[in-house]
């Protein structure tokens, strides 16, 4: 379908006209339809670049460093999308060429963008000689506010809800109708979760708590390791309430939610470990996870050579620190 009636009863919200095509024209003789689901996306990619240009040189980045990493995350993270969805999908077998290449409909994962995404960054990570962690600790704000976009395209395509609810905020329209009725179930005119709304306006909250813990941080992957405990946790509730989810063939077991669970049990474990050993050292000589060695240029950073610093491995350092006390290590790179 490309239109629908959306409602939310029980808000007194009713008979809201959702078409998914935004518009089309005619281009050398083809129809091109510009659908919301492609252009949140593209929307999303934007805003997450401009965002990281803004902010780049507070982290010691070059506007070079972050658009190299979007002229490769972009595709990679579109291409492991659709590769995850049709690898876990129960009708890959009957799609043709064209259906596979087809993402008009949806049929994007979003664990399969994220790792073809951290593929993409630690790929341009060795080409520029930039530490990984540095990488993926900038950018983790910005996947979860590009995510709560995105999501809004579940919308328009009404698809990825949950399970029919008697909460105030449940959602129905004909494509809510039409897909509990292939399901066989007994009341498929009943309102159901808006799981799109609940993972939107929870990653916006991750994106904000990110943003200060990005300042923070005195651990390397320490941002990378909340968005993946914070985001585990949340998408393993959602994938609970939802009837599309891609199942590991032959079980019960629901892809996306094992997987979210285990990221949030790593991501714990790995935060637990990483500040237990951070605390043996003293507050006044951890330095941000940002002012480690980073150079692109192959040179050793000075606060490397000059400040007592957290290894990989927690392990601490002991270097001269009488050349750098008192002073702006941050504003010195």
């Amino acid at each position: 379908m490309r239109s629908f009636t959306v409602s939310f009863p029980g808000l007194g919200i009713e008979d809201l006209a959702v078409n998914r095509v935004i518009f089309e024209f005619s281009l050398f003789g083809r129809e091109i339809s510009i659908y919301w689901y492609g252009l949140l996306i593209a929307f999303a990619f934007g805003l997450g670049l401009y965002l990281s240009l803004r902010d780049a040189e507070k982290f010691r980045l070059s506007a070079d460093d972050i658009l190299d990493v979007f002229l490769l995350v972009i595709p990679l993270a579109i291409v492991g999308a659709r590769a995850y969805y049709l690898v876990f999908s129960p009708k890959i077998l009957s799609y043709g060429l064209l259906e596979i290449l087809n993402i008009s409909d949806g049929g994007l994962a979003f664990y399969g963008g994220v790792l073809g995404g951290i593929l993409g960054i630690f790929l341009m990570s060795k080409y520029k000689k930039i530490n990984f962690s540095h990488y993926t600790d900038f950018f983790a704000p910005y996947l979860a506010l590009g995510h709560a976009i995105g999501r809004w395209g579940n919308f328009f395509n009404q698809e990825a809800f949950g399970r029919p609810t008697d909460l105030p905020w449940g959602m129905k329209s004909e494509g809510t109708l039409y897909y509990l009725l292939s399901l066989g179930h007994p009341t498929p005119d009943k309102p159901v979760h808006p799981t799109f709304l609940y993972e939107s306006l929870a990653n916006i909250i991750i994106f904000i708590l990110l943003l200060r813990v990005r300042k923070n941080s005195k651990i390397r992957f320490g941002t990378t390791a909340c968005y993946f405990a914070m985001y585990g946790l949340l998408r393993s509730f959602t994938e609970s309430l939802r009837m599309d989810s891609l199942y590991i063939d032959g079980t019960g077991i629901r892809i996306s939610q094992a997987l979210s669970l285990l990221m949030f049990v790593t991501a714990s474990i790995y935060l637990l470990f990483s500040y237990s050993r951070l605390k043996r050292i003293p507050p006044a000589e951890r330095i941000s996870a940002f002012e480690r060695p980073i150079s692109a240029s192959g040179e050793e950073d000075s606060i490397a050579e000059n400040s007592n610093c957290i290894g990989q491995d927690g392990s601490v350092e002991d270097k001269d620190k009488s050349e750098t006390e008192g002073e702006d290590t941050f504003g010195k790179v």
